[in-house]
């Protein structure tokens, strides 16, 4: 423990987390850690692929889906999506590879246990398996605990640690009871492992067919009668409006680092850019597609069509776009935008090589 303690007091306690400085933070912490290692053991990624979900359900609070990643012996890891929205961010992200990969990390809001090998961890990751009670030889993988929200991953806080905590004990529970009752489940066809709590505190697993439930996006917030009345005359294009993450790390003094996210309009026909802006890390991204369409509109005209990557950008738009009589389309590749982000990172690389 004082290992631990003199590496992590070296670094910046508003980075690193001031909660594993005090006992009951460290021992959740620690004891996600030891979970992960006994789940490890399972090797789970033997028996699941990266579709095929669980979920974990207390009662009373909201389903978590788990996917185990491994079987292709690429990345090994267990990924935790808490909530519907969570969820069905994932299932959209499945559903569209085509996606650039740098994208991809929009829609990726989950709790992760990577398993990885020593050679690849940090020095706060070892001290912290150091910390703990769990013996590895060179050849295992050591649990790595990370947040992903939807940006570059970041360490874990207190209260994500008790969430992690809590999955991985359930989810460990769900592995032991599968393997003793060994249910047929056609995950290919929508089925998944269902692992719930009765108002009675008694846990089952059952087979389950996928429930897409629905979420509610932000309602957007704009004034109806200055859109009634905006500019009448008509842009003449098709515009592609989104709010892509870019090549480049940010980093507040010494906080987590974070992944650059602007706003981007572009003109479909002369690929000329119309918005650029660099968003604030804490930006309410649905108000900025409100303010940026209305924005366009007002100096430029009403395009001929506007084209988002995904619905939650369709959903702050949409109301806007019935209004001023434009058709609003969704794709997830956006190709005049995804090749300003690919002339972007060239430039980067580019300015790297020669400085």
């Amino acid at each position: 423990m004082k290992k631990l303690k003199k590496l992590w007091t070296k670094q910046n306690k508003k980075a690193f987390g001031l909660f594993l400085l005090y006992d009951d933070g460290m021992n959740t912490y620690l004891s996600c850690i030891e979970i992960a290692h006994r789940i490890s053991k399972l090797k789970p990624w033997l028996q699941f692929h990266d579709l095929d979900f669980f979920e974990i359900k207390a009662y009373g609070q909201d389903s978590i889906y788990v996917s185990v990643m491994g079987h292709a012996k690429n990345t090994y890891g267990l990924c935790f999506y808490f909530g519907n929205k969570a969820f069905n961010e994932l299932l959209y992200l499945v559903e569209n590879p085509e996606l650039p990969n740098l994208q991809k990390a929009r829609y990726q809001d989950a709790l992760v246990v990577y398993f990885n090998k020593k050679e690849e961890l940090g020095d706060e990751d070892l001290a912290l398996i150091d910390a703990s009670n769990i013996k590895l030889t060179r050849t295992q993988r050591y649990p790595v605990l990370r947040n992903v929200h939807k940006n570059y991953p970041g360490l874990l806080t207190e209260v994500e640690a008790e969430q992690l905590h809590e999955a991985l004990m359930n989810f460990e529970k769900a592995l032991l009871r599968y393997n003793i009752k060994k249910p047929v489940v056609d995950f290919e066809f929508d089925e998944f492992l269902s692992f719930r709590e009765s108002k009675n505190g008694v846990w089952s697993l059952r087979v389950r067919e996928v429930d897409y439930d629905d979420f509610d996006f932000p309602e957007p917030k704009f004034d109806f009668f200055e859109v009634r009345n905006i500019n009448p005359r008509r842009f003449g294009q098709q515009i592609e409006i989104d709010t892509p993450l870019l090549n480049a790390l940010m980093r507040e003094d010494t906080k987590q680092p974070y992944l650059i996210r602007a706003l981007v309009i572009i003109g479909v026909d002369d690929a000329h850019v119309y918005k650029y802006q660099i968003l604030d890390k804490h930006a309410d991204i649905t108000q900025v597609y409100v303010e940026a369409l209305i924005e366009f509109v007002e100096e430029f005209g009403r395009p001929e069509a506007i084209i988002v990557r995904d619905i939650e950008a369709a959903n702050a738009m949409d109301q806007i776009a019935a209004m001023i009589q434009t058709p609003l389309a969704v794709f997830s590749e956006l190709v005049s935008i995804d090749d300003f982000n690919d002339g972007l990172k060239e430039f980067k690389q580019s300015n790297t090589r020669f400085n």
